[in-house]
């Protein structure tokens, strides 16, 4: 009996269970066979729904890389540029086409007829969608590219936000290509772009019919415009500025309030040890 309960030899009773146990708790032992098994029968559905959503993942990567390439990039923006447009427009005879799909340049365009003469206005607009910083000479490049494709006699060239145009360029550029004007510009102007180039064809028009309009007083009104849109752009930069630095503010007064209360905890805490050891005492 005593040699049964001995703890120091491998014969007894405990020794027995001792090496029991390892046995069945081994790497290679029944309990962690057994285990493995066990649960890798029981997340293998959700490994192949894994396996499955990664795949679809994977395969929409790169639907968007090649798109990415492609002038399909910005259907999602161009539907939202022709919507407003359309809502916009459509009260004083604004034509919008939108032909972005058959992957040529310029996307959509927009056409103002005058109702007293055969003139018309015809402005292609080429959306861009992404990142990528473009300069005066890639965008005149496209703009060329856009009315000679569609036959007009201006352009705009529309970027989602300022992160599309070059630091050249800002938030509202002009320039002219052997087929016409350009302006450069960001969504939230578009409706001022669409307007300004409509006036300065008509100027352009004026200019040229020898009419009794001052056409240098126009032009001098489309200088206050360019003058303007400048001074919004560098509100814009400024106020951007500002809410950074409220942020920066707002997040280093929320560390603050965690320090005081970290500091009032030690001090509670240890008010209470001493009121304990008081109370002990």
């Amino acid at each position: 009996m005593t040699d049964l309960l001995d703890v120091d030899r491998i014969d007894s009773i405990q020794g027995r269970m001792d090496a029991a146990v390892r046995t069945v708790s081994a790497v290679d032992g029944a309990l962690a066979t057994s285990v493995k098994a066990t649960v890798a029968e029981s997340v293998q559905p959700l490994v192949e729904e894994l396996r499955s959503l990664s795949l679809i993942v994977n395969a929409q990567k790169a639907t968007v890389s090649v798109l990415a390439n492609t002038t399909a990039k910005g259907t999602p923006f161009e539907d939202e540029v022709v919507e407003r447009l359309q809502r916009w427009g459509w009260g004083f005879g604004l034509e919008v086409t939108h032909c972005g799909g058959d992957n040529q340049a310029g996307d959509l365009i927009i056409t103002l007829r005058d109702p007293l003469s055969s003139a018309s206005v015809s402005i292609a607009i080429e959306c861009k969608d992404h990142g990528a910083p473009s300069g005066r000479k890639p965008i005149a490049d496209a703009m060329l590219r856009a009315m000679t494709q569609r036959e007009s006699t201006r352009a705009i060239y529309l970027s989602r936000n300022s992160e599309g145009l070059a630091k050249e360029t800002g938030e509202w550029a002009e320039g002219t290509t052997a087929a016409g004007p350009w302006v450069a510009t960001t969504f939230d102007n578009l409706f001022t772009a669409v307007r300004f180039s409509i006036a300065m064809d008509k100027v352009e028009r004026v200019k040229d019919s020898q009419s009794a309009v001052d056409a240098e007083a126009l032009l001098a009104q489309a200088s206050r415009v360019r003058d303007s849109l400048k001074r919004i752009a560098t509100m814009q930069r400024h106020a951007t500025s500002i809410r950074s630095s409220a942020d920066a503010v707002s997040d280093e007064a929320s560390n603050l309030r965690s320090e005081v209360s970290d500091a009032l905890r030690v001090v509670e805490e240890s008010l209470a040890t001493l009121r304990r050891q008081a109370e002990a005492a």
